[in-house]
C-alpha cells in the first residue's frame, strides 16, 4: 500500500507541474510553427486549450 501512496503523490505533483511545462517549455517551442505551419500550429492550441464544462 506505501507503494501506492507514493506512486498517486507522485502523480499529484507531476500534474500540478505540468501547467508551467507547457506555458514556459512547450508553447515556446509552438511559435516556430506559428508561421511556418499555420495549420499545425492552430490544431495545437485548440487541443490545448482547457474549457470548464
Amino acid at each position: 500500500m506505501t507503494g501506492l501512496l507514493q506512486a498517486t503523490s507522485e502523480q499529484e505533483s507531476l500534474f500540478t507541474g505540468l501547467p508551467q511545462l507547457l506555458t514556459k517549455g512547450l508553447d515556446k517551442v509552438m511559435t516556430i510553427f506559428k508561421h511556418r505551419d499555420p495549420n499545425f500550429y492552430a490544431a495545437c492550441v485548440a487541443a490545448l486549450e482547457i474549457t470548464n464544462n
